[in-house]
């Protein structure tokens, strides 16, 4: 159990009680963000349904995808599904793909993830292309990379 000193109890309530000496529902911050925290590869993340995508490309694809679910051309829409990623019985990480569905053209199911266009992308990490190399060793399943 952690004990308060009087320095900590201030600064809570310099944070709860508003100027006007009243509790405020919102906490007001003592101290002012000097810098925002760096996107990691430079994609803009977009909230969209209460789930998070990484990109407005991924976000459009899901919405392409939905369309697609809306019209009957394929079924049970994941998104985010995650594998776990075995070796000898002992659990070395995961992978998680952007989206998994049953195309009902083909029968087939189909795990995509969605990359940037370029043909060195920074989103095709060394350890994206082992965990891809690995979930296809492991579960027979192929990642399918939409652009």
């Amino acid at each position: 159990m952690t004990r308060w000193t009087e320095a900590d109890l201030e600064r809570y309530q310099a944070r709860t009680v508003g100027p006007t000496g009243k509790v405020s529902k919102q906490s007001v911050p003592i101290v002012s963000r000097v810098s925002t925290p760096l996107r990691r590869y430079t994609a803009k993340r977009e909230w969209h349904d209460g789930v998070r995508y990484g990109s407005q490309r991924e976000l459009a694809r899901y919405k392409d995808l939905r369309l697609m679910q809306d019209a009957g051309a394929i079924g049970d829409l994941k998104i985010h599904p995650r594998y776990d990623l075995h070796v000898l019985g002992i659990k070395l990480g995961f992978i998680e793909l952007d989206f998994e569905y049953l195309d009902h053209a083909s029968g087939k199911r189909v795990y995509e993830d969605v990359k940037d266009p370029k043909k060195n992308s920074s989103t095709r990490t060394p350890i994206y292309r082992w965990k891809a190399r690995h979930l296809k060793a492991e579960y027979g399943i192929e990642v399918t990379e939409v652009f």
